[in-house]
């Protein structure tokens, strides 16, 4: 689902929560409130991408990448912020198949920049460990 779909659903859903509240229907609209705010959370945090964090944590990559492959198009379905975590669970889940080929989504991430400074670290350190398969100690010191 687009992101702006997802803003749009959560406006409605909180403004008829406010209303609710307004014309007497408290416990609705607290509810209702609640519901919207999990709706505006989707915005900000993929649904997709915890699911598939949480598999990758489990050492289910099988089920991870099952997730990750339900994000078809990562410009629209995610928000500008997630670009970065996107393209690190992406070369996460690549590296445990064919690690070589995961270094791509590594830099990707680096560029596109990510607000945790130890996810920047397991990325540098995942392109360190690439560079050194490859044999390029230099690169891998970088």
């Amino acid at each position: 689902m687009s992101n702006i779909v997802r803003l749009i659903i959560a406006c409605v859903i909180l403004c008829a929560a406010v209303t609710m509240s307004v014309f007497g229907l408290w416990g609705w609209g607290i509810l209702v409130f609640f519901l919207g705010g999990l709706v505006l959370l989707s915005f900000f945090f993929n649904e997709n991408m915890i699911i598939a964090q949480f598999y990758l944590r489990k050492e289910n990559t099988a089920k991870a990448d099952e997730w990750m492959l339900k994000i078809t198009d990562y410009e629209k379905q995610l928000h500008k912020g997630q670009y970065g975590y996107y393209n690190l669970l992406m070369g996460l889940s690549e590296s445990r198949k064919a690690p070589l080929k995961s270094e791509k989504y590594f830099k990707k991430a680096l560029s596109l920049g990510m607000r945790m400074s130890h996810n920047t670290a397991l990325a540098k350190l995942s392109l360190a460990g690439i560079s050194m398969a490859k044999s390029n100690k230099r690169e891998a010191q970088m």
